[in-house]
Formats: structure tokens, sequence, C-alpha cells
């Protein structure tokens, strides 16, 4: 790991006026049994900030912008059981770190939607952004489970995905607008690939 991106990024969360950097604000309310978690997803961050050092902004690294920001995703990701998840939480970071820009609405937005959805809604999408999916109308299509149904449903509602009417009763899905650029936005795209990267090894 680059010492002084490590640096630069701790030296901006210090600034925060609450005091002291973020080992001392994450210890003082993340259980003593997380630590060993904690320590990792930083490192995990860190070195995703290092592979990207060249395109990033060292002063906006040390903006309270950015520390807010590192600090409010940080501790999403903390509390996240879910790997692909926490990833994703990653992936943001690196993201804004990249635009070095304050988060704007849509931002706001995508991550209180990667809050909300569950693990199989984001395979939905991936599934959807592929290939259109065909299933005949959602309420009535037996071969999908309940949960499937209100997973489609709810991304439905969120306005990630939208749903063609043809013929023979079955509608079409296809990402909107918004749902192509939460898709680029979240890269599940990599995700994914390194998801089953690691199912084959571990298969061998």
């Amino acid at each position: 790991m680059n010492l002084h991106l490590k640096n630069t990024i701790v030296a901006g969360i210090s600034t925060l006026p609450f005091g002291g950097g973020i080992s001392v604000l994450i210890d003082k309310y993340i259980p003593d049994n997380l630590q060993k978690k904690k320590n990792q997803l930083l490192e995990n961050i860190l070195n995703d900030l290092e592979k990207i050092k060249n395109k990033i902004d060292d002063d906006f690294l040390k903006s309270e912008d950015f520390t807010l920001t590192f600090l409010r995703i940080f501790n999403k990701a903390m509390v996240e059981n879910n790997v692909i998840k926490s990833k994703i939480f990653r992936i943001v970071l690196k993201n804004i770190a990249i635009n070095s820009q304050s988060v704007d609405l849509e931002t706001e937005l995508f991550i209180k939607l990667i809050e909300d959805l569950i693990t199989h809604q984001f395979y939905f999408l991936h599934m959807i952004s592929h290939s259109e999916i065909v299933y005949k109308n959602v309420h009535y299509f037996t071969d999908l489970k309940d949960h499937e149904k209100y997973s489609l449903t709810s991304l439905e509602n969120y306005g990630l995905i939208e749903k063609i009417d043809n013929q023979f009763n079955q509608s079409k899905y296809k990402l909107t607008t918004l749902g192509e650029r939460f898709y680029l936005f979240i890269d599940y795209e990599n995700i994914y690939k390194e998801f089953i990267d690691e199912l084959q090894q571990s298969k061998k």
C-alpha cells in the first residue's frame, strides 16, 4: 500500500470538526470484535485508491467533503454482511474519488438504492442488461417465486427497469435510462466476473 496515499486520507479525516482521526471515530462506535473486519475493509479501500492514484486529486482526498463521504460510506460497508454489497460500496468510493466532486443528488439516490436492494436484484439487473428478460405478467407467472415477483416489481417501482407488454400475455423487461446509469455506477459487470472467477477457482 502507498504510504503517501494512506497519509493523505488519514490527514483529511483528521481535519473533521469533531476531532480525532478515522481510527478514533470508528473504534468508538464499532465493537472490538469487528476490529479485524474494519482493518481489512480499510486496507481494501486504500488499495483500491492506490490503483487509481494517478486519476485522483490529493487535495480532494484531503477535503472535508470527501472525508465526510468516506466515513459515511465506510460505515455502510462496515455494517454490511453481504460481500457483494460491500464491494459495491468500495466501488462507490472509488468513483467519487475519481470524479473529485461532491456527492450530487443522483449519487445520493444510488447510495440509497445500494442499501435497499438485495443481492438477487443486482443479479436481475445484470441479466436484464445483457439480454431482455421475457416473463409473463409478474402477477400471474406461476414459475416465479414470491420473492422474485416482489423483486422485479420493486425494481420497477424504483424506476430501474420497465416492463414492455407484447403479445401472448408476456412482458419484456429492460433497463430504464436511470437503471443503465445505476448499473454502470456500481460496476456490477466486474463484480459478477470476479464472483464467477472465484467460483471456478474454488472448484479446482
